[in-house]
């Protein structure tokens, strides 16, 4: 099947917990695409319906830039109501970790890229606030 509505991976929720993505968008039936929910299940959707809700995948992605580095996580999944971590970027050894939660593949691509320009920027100062303190990208602090 082909992504001929350029959906695939899109995503939407009915409510707290109920995220739904899109999996598949045949040729053959282009008024319906493959949509699959958190619990595995899968159903038909009418496309423009889909269309009209449905968000792309990068705008579930949340990266927050803390004191101590930087961490991707989902929003459309929670754990004791935060977003779910997916990874963690340390400003001391810019050395990458995945969460032990899978990463969706809409994300991954998305969460390796932004780190590797973090990382590609190694012994430069990095701003972590809004009143300008930064840190050294990849040196420990004294």
């Amino acid at each position: 099947m082909s992504d001929i509505h350029g959906l695939m991976g899109w995503w939407y929720t009915t409510g707290p917990g109920a995220l739904h993505q899109v999996v598949a968008c045949p040729q053959d039936t282009p008024s319906c695409v493959l949509v699959e929910n958190a619990a595995g299940q899968r159903f038909w959707a009418p496309t423009e319906l889909v269309k009209g809700i449905a968000t792309a995948p990068e705008s579930r992605l949340f990266i927050g830039v803390f004191p101590g580095g930087i961490v991707y996580a989902d929003r459309a999944r929670e754990t004791f109501g935060d977003y779910e971590r997916l990874a963690f970027l340390p400003f001391g050894t810019l050395e990458f970790q995945w969460s032990k939660n899978p990463c969706p593949a809409s994300l991954r691509a998305l969460v390796v890229a932004d780190a590797a320009g973090v990382q590609a920027r190694r012994g430069e100062d990095f701003q972590v606030s809004t009143s300008g303190q930064t840190v050294r990208l990849g040196e420990m602090a004294a």
